[in-house]
């Protein structure tokens, strides 16, 4: 599980510096150039990942919604099967829902050469 907070820096406008290279973490949930406006469907409050005999799992909690109520970003998931550094699968969700449907995900596989 990993926890990252910049929201007290969002109340201040400020960049969060949230940044952790070495962990491959980024997020800035700010405009960018100026850094003035802050979206909180994109500010990561937390994150976990679950696997089970034949599913996997993950969940990303988000400070809060667009001023619409809405979650109008892409979301996504990086798995790395192997454990080497590089992403095997991407998951991407375009939109909450309460029902699954084939148009709100995509699945994109890495190649050996990636």
């Amino acid at each position: 599980m990993i926890s990252i907070r910049p929201t007290l820096a969002a109340k201040k406008m400020a960049p969060p510096g949230s940044d952790i290279f070495v962990k491959d973490l980024f997020e800035r949930p700010f405009n960018a150039n100026t850094m003035n406006t802050y979206f909180p469907y994109i500010d990561i409050v937390n994150t976990q990942g679950y696997i089970d005999d034949i599913w996997g799992y993950a969940t990303i909690t988000l400070s809060g919604m667009d001023a619409n109520g809405h979650l109008p970003a892409k979301y996504g998931v990086e798995l790395d099967l192997n454990k080497d550094g590089r992403g095997d699968w991407l998951v991407l969700v375009s939109q909450s829902a309460s029902a699954w449907t084939d148009p709100m995900c995509s699945l994109g596989r890495g190649t050996e050469t990636e």
